[in-house]
């Protein structure tokens, strides 16, 4: 099956990837298996790396976990996280993903790269794949996934689409609530960077004076 998550700006996105892979590697590293997660460009790998050594570092797994590269990866056991970029000019061809796939910051990915890179490597185990993001535009790659998913889930009522809002963000984080209302103060409740990036409400992509190339 295929999964979206989508967080507002700043509210544990990463966090949470961090706690899923940390939970797996746990769980898979006397079995084997290695989750692929990808980033649009190589300098976010390295936050996603530390981020994932951060969790590691628990009673259970703390000081066992090896890091490995080319490509980049951290190993659990006979378990393992590979990073990838999916910028255009970065190679990744070989992997196999088995359980999870995991397209992070999907709105800044490319739908073509995504779907002749790295979809091929769900194919050996058939994995499950993991969209996550933040909403920007109704015509990004995270929209067209979200449009996609949500007709999947109307026809089998299978839930697969998870949207995380700034408001149950901040009962969890109230210093996160202080944040995004000072943001609605200063900008207004309907500047695009609010409405889309704290409030998952997408801005037109086709609404402004020059197209998105220019």
């Amino acid at each position: 099956l295929e999964f979206l998550w989508v967080f507002p700006r700043q509210s544990g996105k990463d966090e949470a990837i961090a706690q899923l892979e940390a939970y797996l590697l746990a769980l898979l590293q006397r079995r084997g298996g290695n989750i692929i997660h990808v980033y649009p460009t190589t300098p976010q790998i390295a936050l996603g790396l530390v981020r994932l050594e951060e969790r590691l570092e628990n009673p259970l797994t703390g000081g066992r976990w090896r890091a490995a590269a080319k490509p980049t990866r951290r190993r659990l056991g006979q378990a393992s996280c590979t990073f990838f970029s999916a910028h255009p000019a970065s190679r990744a061809e070989g992997a196999t993903a088995q359980p999870l796939l995991i397209i992070n910051e999907s709105q800044d990915a490319s739908g073509l790269i995504i779907d002749r890179r790295f979809n091929p490597m769900r194919a050996a185990n058939n994995a499950t794949c993991l969209y996550v993001g933040t909403v920007r535009t109704n015509a990004d790659f995270l929209w067209q996934v979200k449009t996609r998913l949500e007709k999947l889930q109307a026809e089998d009522g299978r839930r697969r689409v998870f949207i995380i809002s700034a408001e149950a963000v901040g009962r969890e984080n109230p210093a996160y609530a202080i944040f995004v209302n000072n943001q609605v103060k200063l900008l207004g409740r309907q500047h695009p960077l609010v409405k889309s990036e704290y409030f998952n409400e997408p801005f037109e992509a086709a609404a402004g004076l020059f197209p998105e190339r220019r």
